[in-house]
């Protein structure tokens, strides 16, 4: 089988992308609405078609991909903000996420999101997803890592669904790892589902030979740590706050480049 290609929605500041370039994924094209991720995509891939708006493209207009990915917007369903759910006008994307799947069946789709997606609306928002990709025809996986497991020096806990068209050969890609074991629970809360997922030794995962990932500070305030970031009190703090912001919304590319090694060795 040939180079995997992908293409990347609600793509940020590439986190995925660069992930899925280590473990040899070709991206084709990002799709991101904020101007400042825009410039940072167009230093590292002046070379991929880029769009602006996840709600105005449409699948005949985008080249067909192996690999569809994206974390659609977190706001809403993340334990810090309102909790509006997939109701939010921002966590309400993933209908366009489900829409653009809709229209160009990629073999793959890798979806990311902050672990609030588990309990928005007690189940109900992440069930919407899962059978969402269900009724697509996605057979589907999920999986809590954090990033803390693969080679950062911060704990970072997302959810990461990975689905294959047609076919339940996700587990091979997210669980491939035998000594991984992760029992999932399913209650019932005021007549919903409600999903917990019980890692016994699920994020344990460790990558002592990927890069550590250093946050740089452009200025050369008076308390610089040795990584290059301001600090206060230990906790760091970036001078840009559309940086600061950004970094707040990334992935980290050690673990998707451990689940796009994951997929090239499936598809292999």
């Amino acid at each position: 089988m040939g180079v995997l290609t992908h293409g990347s929605l609600f793509s940020g500041l590439g986190g995925i992308d660069l992930g899925f370039d280590r473990a040899g994924i070709e991206t084709k094209w990002q799709v991101e609405i904020n101007p400042f991720c825009r410039e940072i995509l167009t230093q590292h891939w002046p070379n991929v078609r880029r769009y602006e708006d996840v709600k105005t493209i449409r699948g005949r207009e985008i080249e067909k991909v192996d690999i569809i990915s994206g974390g659609f917007p977190c706001q809403d369903v993340s334990l810090c903000g309102l909790r509006k759910g997939l109701a939010g006008e921002r966590s309400g994307l993933f209908y366009e996420f489900q829409r653009i799947l809709k229209e160009t069946y990629p073999q793959w789709v890798v979806i990311e999101n902050v672990c609030g997606l588990l309990t928005s609306n007690h189940g109900r928002d992440f069930r919407t997803v899962t059978d969402a990709l269900q009724e697509i025809g996605y057979g589907i996986e999920w999986r809590v890592l954090d990033a803390q497991f693969f080679g950062v020096p911060q704990r970072r806990r997302r959810v990461f669904i990975v689905g294959h068209l047609g076919a339940d050969i996700p587990l091979r890609v997210l669980f491939r790892d035998a000594s991984m074991v992760e029992r999932r629970v399913s209650t019932k809360k005021d007549g919903a589902p409600c999903f917990r997922s019980l890692p016994l030794r699920a994020e344990s995962v460790k990558h002592g030979n990927l890069p550590i990932l250093v946050a740089e500070c452009p200025n050369a305030p008076s308390c610089i740590d040795s990584q290059g970031v301001r600090t206060f009190d230990g906790v760091p703090r970036w001078v840009d706050i559309e940086r600061y912001k950004a970094l707040g919304n990334a992935v980290c590319p050690n673990v998707s480049q451990w689940i796009g090694e994951g997929i090239v060795k499936v598809s292999g």
